[in-house]
């Protein structure tokens, strides 16, 4: 039986026995006592109907939360699913990429040991000149690439400044005057450096000429030399003379004016 027409009955009977009994007091199995307990107990359903109405659409709401959050977590692990095979394809190519660097390391380093040994070999038999900077330069590159402190990166650099100071004697034309042996006489020089290909000698006086015959003998002389190694003396020290010209020295027209 639905509360409402339950309501609807209990009213009519209670008035019928309010008219009744009067005003007299109701005993406790009376009809009043029964419409009393009929009223709360209508009270209590409603109170109970409305109740779960109220978890009802709590439930519901509830339920759809639950569902979009249910949606976005499987957005979420779609999202680290893709992140993670990208992450996976970057590793291999990293991997890829330095498997392949450190078979390249080993190549550069096999170079850079042959140049060390070549800048060695080409110190040690070439012209003697400027030898303890360029012995110190050679020992300095081979300590460098034997250090396995040392990068990769730092070796090459070392070594590429080394050979660039090397080669670039050989585009250098130098005169000095040094202590040499000259027909196996020590004796004071001008000594002509050209290149690398080259080192000459010219006395002092300019009366002897030679060439570099031997690191052990130094150098020996060659008349036929003397008008070239001359000659290439006065054009070296020609190159750095330095003329000034000369400016003629005037008053401004104002002070020859007040003068």
């Amino acid at each position: 039986m639905k509360p409402g027409k339950f309501s609807c009955r209990v009213l009519a009977a209670a008035m019928a026995v309010s008219l009744a009994a009067g005003s007299a007091a109701a005993a406790p199995d009376s009809p009043q006592a029964e419409l009393s307990q009929a009223l709360a107990a209508d009270r209590a359903a409603a109170d109970f109907t409305r109740s779960a109405g109220d978890r009802e659409k709590a439930l519901v709401a509830g339920n759809r939360s639950t569902a979009l959050e249910i949606q976005l977590l499987e957005l979420q692990e779609r999202k680290l699913m893709h992140t993670r095979e990208a992450l996976k394809e970057r590793i291999a190519r990293l991997e890829e990429a330095e498997r392949r660097w450190a078979e390249i390391s080993l190549f550069i380093e096999n170079d850079l040991f042959d140049a060390s040994a070549r800048l060695n070999d080409t110190v040690r038999e070439g012209l003697p000149f400027l030898r303890t900077e360029r012995d110190e330069r050679a020992r300095f590159v081979t300590e460098s690439v034997n250090d396995p402190a040392l990068s990769l990166g730092e070796k090459f650099r070392r070594t590429a400044e080394a050979l660039t100071a090397e080669a670039a004697y050989g585009a250098e034309c130098e005169m000095t005057t040094e202590e040499a042996a000259l027909d196996g006489r020590r004796t004071t020089l001008t000594v002509i450096r050209t290149g690398r290909v080259g080192l000459w000698a010219l006395t002092l006086d300019r009366s002897k000429a030679g060439v570099r015959s031997d690191p052990e003998t130094g150098f020996k002389s060659d008349p036929e030399l003397l008008p070239l190694v001359t000659a290439l003396a006065e054009t070296l020290a020609g190159r750095f003379k330095v003329t000034l010209p000369l400016i003629e020295v005037r008053k401004p027209a104002a002070a020859e004016e007040a003068k």
